[in-house]
């Protein structure tokens, strides 16, 4: 049986996405556009585990984005998205990058998923109160 596989998206690479201490570039690939879900679908932010990359969710993204905005993340130090110099990759890290980028995509009533750390950043909102949407 063979599998055929879709083209993947190409990456966006936006380096003002992090804070400007960190001084690194963080990649997302969209399927759909782009700023507030103007699709009028949910977005739906898929973050992948250590050792892996955005790519991981290639054969997903497809079938999510019938339904959802879907955003796949390079998160730091993986993938397209650059390194951190002080070697920050603390979940807590990752999440500070993840609330940056909901920002600054303008992203309300979001999805995260996430598998391995991914997981764990999809489980720590930006303040402690668990929830990721933006008001």
């Amino acid at each position: 049986m063979r599998c055929d596989y879709p083209t993947p998206p190409s990456p966006i690479v936006d380096n003002d996405l992090l804070p400007k201490a960190v001084g690194e570039a963080l990649c997302y690939y969209p399927r759909g556009e782009i700023g507030g879900s103007p699709s009028g679908k949910q977005p739906l932010i898929l973050l992948h585990g250590v050792a892996r990359v955005a790519h991981t969710f290639d054969h997903l993204a497809p079938h999510f984005s019938k339904n959802y905005h879907v955003i796949a993340v390079d998160m730091r130090g993986h993938g397209d998205s650059a390194w951190d110099p002080q070697g920050a990759y603390l979940v807590e890290d990752y999440v500070k990058d993840i609330e940056v980028l909901v920002e600054r995509l303008q992203l309300c009533n979001i999805v995260l998923w996430g598998n391995s750390t991914g997981g764990r950043v999809a489980q720590v909102s930006p303040d402690g109160t668990r929830t990721w949407s933006r008001r």
